[in-house]
């Protein structure tokens, strides 16, 4: 699907797309950081580009939506009611990269499952998400993605990749050839 520049716009209008030094949760550095909860916490603002998510994946038969962290729940849940599929949620095991559904979930037995995440920038999450999937007949048929930064390589994703929006590339450095610790410029921590 076609990138739609007004999309871009909603992210800027919420002050979702940030500039400075930031530690990404990769491990990595970077310039700008994407703050989808500043978009989330303004549904009008999300609703189109989440409804263009629902639209891209409707024909896959989805009945349960699997999301990662705060965001990503949010995101399964809106998707959920588009699609009228279960919302279920997944968040990272404290002290480790693995991720668990919340306590208290049973995952779905059978269906089409759709993983979920605001952003990615090493696709770490998603691959992570998809180790949940809990039986042989539950079959994870895409990803849906509010926005990415043009870094992340989709290849061996499972099923269809849905993006809300696709932003210009990002430049992402380890932090040993990053240019800004090189120049002095302090890191921040990105927003909560």
């Amino acid at each position: 699907m076609e990138n739609n520049p007004i999309f871009e716009e909603l992210l800027k209008y919420a002050d979702a797309l940030q500039d400075g030094h930031f530690l990404l949760a990769s491990g990595r550095h970077s310039r700008h950081y994407l703050q989808c909860a500043k978009l989330l916490q303004q549904p009008r603002l999300a609703e189109p580009i989440i409804d263009s998510l629902a639209t891209q994946v409707r024909d896959l038969g989805i009945t349960a939506i699997l999301g990662f962290g705060e965001t990503g729940g949010i995101l399964a849940y809106e998707l959920s009611r588009r699609l009228d599929a279960r919302a279920f949620l997944g968040r990272r095991v404290p002290g480790t990269e693995h991720i668990s559904l919340l306590p208290g979930i049973i995952p779905p037995k059978t269906g089409n499952l759709l993983l979920a995440d605001d952003v990615t920038t090493t696709g770490s999450s998603i691959r992570e998400l998809a180790k949940l999937v809990p039986s042989p007949d539950v079959t994870a048929r895409g990803v849906a993605l509010l926005a990415t930064k043009g870094t992340t390589d989709f290849s061996g994703f499972p099923g269809r990749l849905a993006v809300g929006v696709r932003l210009a590339a990002f430049p992402i450095y380890l932090p040993a050839d990053c240019p800004l610790c090189r120049d002095g410029v302090p890191l921040s921590n990105p927003p909560a």
